[in-house]
C-alpha cells in the first residue's frame, strides 16, 4: 500500500473515531468538548478530545460509556486510568486520547493551556451545529 493511501485510510480513521468519540460525549451531556489536533505534534496520538462533566458520576458514566460504545464498534480501548478517583478519566483509543474531568479539575490541570498553540477542531467539522456546541441535547449527526 502506498504511505499516501495509508495515511488517507489513517486520516479517515481517525476522523470517524472523533466522531464517534464525540457522538457519545453529546449523548452523555458531557461539557466543553475541544478536540485538538496535535498529529505530528506527539508520538502517542493524534488527536486529544477534552470534555467536562458536572460530578464525579457523570465523569465516571462518560468514561465508561466511551469505553463501552467503543469496544461494540471493534474499538477497544487501549486503557483506561483515573476511573476511581472520578476527578480525571483518561481513555486511550490509540490515534484518539479522550480526558474526561470534573469542572474543578479541568481548571486545576490546564490541558487546554497546554496545548493552546494547537489547532482545535471545530465541532461543525464533524456535522456539529452552533447550537449543539453551545449545549443542545443532541449532536445532528446521531440520528
Amino acid at each position: 500500500m502506498s504511505e499516501a493511501i495509508h495515511e488517507e485510510e489513517t486520516s479517515t480513521s481517525t476522523h470517524t473515531l472523533t466522531q464517534q468519540v464525540v457522538t457519545c460525549l453529546y449523548e452523555r451531556k458531557a461539557r466543553e468538548i475541544v478536540i485538538y489536533n496535535v498529529e505530528g505534534r506527539t508520538s502517542y496520538c493524534d488527536r486529544l478530545i477534552l470534555c467536562s462533566g458536572t460530578a464525579g458520576r457523570q465523569v465516571r458514566a462518560l468514561a465508561e460509556h466511551v469505553a463501552a460504545v467503543m469496544k461494540q464498534s471493534g474499538n477497544q480501548p487501549l486503557g483506561i486510568e483515573g476511573g476511581r478517583s472520578s476527578s480525571w478519566v483518561l481513555v486511550d483509543l490509540g490515534d484518539v486520547v479522550v480526558h474526561i474531568f470534573d469542572e474543578e479539575s479541568r481548571l486545576h490541570y490546564d490541558l487546554d493551556g497546554m496545548w493552546a498553540d494547537a489547532e482545535q477542531i471545530p465541532l461543525s467539522s464533524l456535522g456539529v451545529s452552533e447550537d449543539v456546541a453551545a449545549g443542545a441535547e443532541t449532536a445532528p449527526f446521531l440520528s
